[in-house]
């Protein structure tokens, strides 16, 4: 405001020939858009699977399978009186993997609700007005003058 009262001051004492000094002083502003990274916490319920295990189900067609696979493989790796032996035994042993028998399974036996939280960032778009410059208009010689200036 002083700066305002120093320059019509001036500007009268300049025109001090005028008969009458009729000056404007004006404040321009503008517009300035930030955005900032604001971060907040948000939490959610999660639910959490809880393992066990259990014996695995025997499984008929898998032993069937399992028999007939080790059943040529013993006969194939078999030779002489030994072969009808590895051939029982591959039988056998491909019969019990390809059931499953006697195998735990890990397993999902139920659930807990735990609380998870996270750190998120979200852009904010601000809007704020600044002070950008001034001007002065007065009337000198019958032609209007206008001056900028930063106060």
């Amino acid at each position: 405001m002083i700066k305002h009262s120093i320059i019509a001051s001036i500007l009268m004492t300049t025109a001090a020939f005028a008969e009458d000094v009729d000056a404007t002083i004006q404040d321009h502003y503008r517009t300035i858009t930030e955005t900032v990274n604001q971060t907040s916490t948000q939490c959610e319920n999660v639910d959490v699977p809880i393992y066990g295990e259990r014996q695995r189900n025997f499984d008929t067609g898998g032993a069937i399978v399992g028999g007939l696979v080790g059943g040529l493989l013993g006969n194939q790796v078999g030779g002489g009186s030994g072969k009808e032996a590895a051939t029982g035994v591959g039988a056998i042993a491909g019969a019990i993997i390809g059931g499953g028998g006697g195998r735990n399974e890990r397993v999902v036996t139920g659930y807990r609700t735990e609380r998870q939280c996270a750190e998120v960032v979200n852009p904010v778009t601000t809007e704020r007005t600044v002070y950008s410059h001034s001007t002065v208009t007065f009337i000198d010689g019958g032609q209007t003058v206008t001056l900028n200036y930063q106060r």
